[in-house]
């Protein structure tokens, strides 16, 4: 149990170090276009979604950032799959991330979608070890 729970940490942590640049990013692109928001004395950019301008303009390269930072479950799930079966199991662990997203599972539902390849034929690679013998060449 002990070795599960070993395995099962370094697993996590695979998912946040691909999960940290990601939200790095979408935060620091939000920030931007706060600070710039403040420094014209603007507090809010929701009231200029509708309008034109450079500050509709801010407003839609905020919603770029937040979009970043919504992808904080597909990234977590996709990366934990990935560190748990490698390649075949990235795919599963997207798709599990955005069905967490979108049942609003937030943040468990990501660790526990991304860690079902573990038990599905993905996770079974690791486990299984298959001889491959060459086929003998016929002249």
């Amino acid at each position: 149990m002990r070795k599960w729970f070993g395995e099962a940490k370094t697993h996590l942590m695979t998912g946040i170090s691909y999960l940290l640049p990601v939200i790095i990013a979408g935060s620091l692109v939000v920030a931007i276009c706060k600070i710039i928001a403040l420094t014209m004395g603007i507090t809010d950019l929701d009231p200029y979604k509708d309008g034109s301008g450079f500050l509709h303009i801010l407003y839609l390269v905020q919603n770029v950032g937040w979009s970043g930072i919504g992808l904080l479950t597909i990234v977590l799930s996709g990366y934990i799959a990935y560190s748990i079966a490698d390649k075949p199991a990235l795919a599963a662990g997207l798709i599990g991330g955005v069905l967490a997203q979108q049942t609003n599972a937030g943040f468990l539902g990501a660790l526990i979608s991304g860690f079902l390849p573990d038990t599905s034929p993905c996770g079974l690679k690791t486990k299984l070890r298959l001889q491959v013998r060459p086929l003998a060449r016929y002249r």
